[in-house]
């Protein structure tokens, strides 16, 4: 009796240990956590709609957390959509023991996007006149780009949010007087800091280089520091003071 107890709680054992590495090495694919996911995501915003096709899961052990990813995502708000590269989302296992299902990271990589369509998208989300504006200013431009999300015990987003990504072939239809077009760069978003490197431009159809611009808010301010590289030297003061 004693053998068959020792072998029955051995083989049960051993099917928790395989099971877990299962888990941690191949994961498994599952619709469970699709309508969660997009529950979380309502609290932002109740418009807001995200279509998820087979979402893959993987075990952290060391982090006691879950690891789901889903690729060619579609991020809806009204009748705009943004596509999506993939999806990561991390999964408190210890929310889902006290069956309390909350995220607490998500990872958002966009495939190439129209800076037009995102804006649009944008303005339909937040009714400010800047946003309008704006889009009336920008002609053209690409951007992909990577955003990470953090999330509290209550499923709130923090404010530790950080979004880094690439531009190109951006175009800026200012006033008649002036044109910005072929503007490529590398951007870095924190809460209060953003940082803009490799930034290349042409002004009037001159060449313009930029390493690096940074911005800085304090209070009701932005503290902006960067240096011009002007590789045809033929800029002049007031030029360089209008760009």
């Amino acid at each position: 009796m004693k053998k068959i107890f020792y072998r029955s709680l051995i083989s049960f054992i051993l099917i928790i240990l395989l099971s877990l590495v299962y888990l941690s090495t191949v994961g498994i694919k599952t619709e469970r956590f699709n309508s969660k996911i997009s529950d979380q995501l309502k609290k932002v915003d109740q418009n807001l709609e995200i279509k998820l096709k087979d979402v893959s899961v993987h075990l952290n052990l060391f982090e006691l957390n879950l690891n789901a990813k889903t690729i060619g995502a579609e991020l809806i708000h009204r009748d705009k959509v943004i596509q999506l590269e993939k999806i990561k989302s991390i999964i408190s296992i210890k929310s889902l023991l006290s069956n309390k299902f909350f995220l607490t990271r998500m990872d958002i990589s966009t495939k190439s996007l129209s800076i037009k369509n995102l804006i649009s998208f944008i303005y339909m989300k937040i009714k400010d006149p800047k946003i309008y504006i704006a889009d009336k200013f920008i002609k053209g431009g690409y951007l992909i780009t990577n955003i990470q999300i953090n999330f509290d015990d209550s499923g709130n987003i923090k404010n530790d949010y950080s979004i880094n990504g690439i531009f190109k072939e951006g175009k800026l239809g200012l006033f008649k007087k002036y044109k910005l077009d072929k503007i490529d760069f590398i951007f870095s978003l924190k809460k209060d800091k953003f940082n803009f490197k490799e930034i290349d431009l042409n002004f009037n159809n001159k060449k313009i280089v930029i390493p690096e611009i940074n911005i800085k808010k304090e209070n009701k301010d932005y503290l902006v520091s960067g240096e011009i590289n002007n590789k045809n030297k033929n800029l002049d003061k007031n030029e360089i003071n209008n760009i």
